[in-house]
């Protein structure tokens, strides 16, 4: 027989659309992200870019989510870690001339420590 075993790896991924706050001279993005994965995922980030009608990047910003408390073997203290199975709120402010927005685009990022 075969077991297909699932990798100890952490897998967020978005849970749906954020909302997207339009203003004159920015973009607030909120949202939840979820930890689909076998394992914690560390210092998770969340990146908007916002980009003109001619693919000119006019302006990117990021924000860790709100997560689990973690203090690392370094002495580190965060709240920026997704257990397995978990979802967690983001808010991400990007300074940008809205009116000349025509396309976003939003990836995680994040690490994984011991």
């Amino acid at each position: 027989t075969i077991k297909n075993i699932s990798p100890n790896v952490p897998e967020v991924e978005f849970k749906g659309d954020a909302i997207d706050e339009i203003h004159s001279n920015h973009r607030i993005f909120s949202g939840m992200v979820y930890n689909n994965g076998f394992r914690r995922a560390d210092f998770v980030r969340v990146i908007y870019k916002l980009w003109s009608e001619r693919t000119e990047l006019i302006g990117i910003d990021s924000s860790f989510v709100e997560g689990t408390k973690v203090i690392y073997k370094s002495g580190v203290i965060s709240d920026t870690a997704m257990e397995p199975g978990y979802s967690s709120e983001f808010i991400v402010n990007v300074a940008a001339d809205s009116s000349l927005v025509r396309y976003v685009t939003r990836e995680i990022k994040w690490d994984t420590f011991d």
